[in-house]
């Protein structure tokens, strides 16, 4: 969003991806005909930036993000050729920040 002619704002979300593992990859490979099977979630993100131009060429960019680490609780492997235990978490959510400059030296590379 232009907030003015220099400075934009923006907000975006990205969802909790769930994955399904299934047939692993010869690493996970516990016995000869046994392949462990798991659903791990990845947590919700949300970002927002800011940019601001104080000449065509230099920006100051900085952004904020929100990772909801506690929506993976644990993991637990299926089809292993010995029981194991569930991996527990105890994630917690966690904030991210970050500034920056940039300048761009010619329209060329932009």
């Amino acid at each position: 969003y232009k907030l003015t002619k220099a400075t934009f704002v923006g907000l975006s979300y990205y969802s909790r991806i769930e994955h399904e593992l299934n047939n692993g990859a010869s690493r996970f490979r516990l016995a000869a005909e046994t392949v462990p099977t798991a659903n791990v979630d990845l947590p919700p993100v949300t970002t927002l930036n800011l940019v601001q131009y104080f000449t065509p060429q230099w920006s100051v960019k900085a952004f904020l993000n929100y990772i909801q680490w506690s929506v993976l609780k644990k993991v637990t492997l299926q089809n292993t050729a010995i029981p194991i235990q569930p991996l527990i978490f105890n994630f917690h959510d966690a904030v991210r920040t970050g500034i920056g400059t940039q300048y761009d030296f010619t329209k060329k590379l932009g």
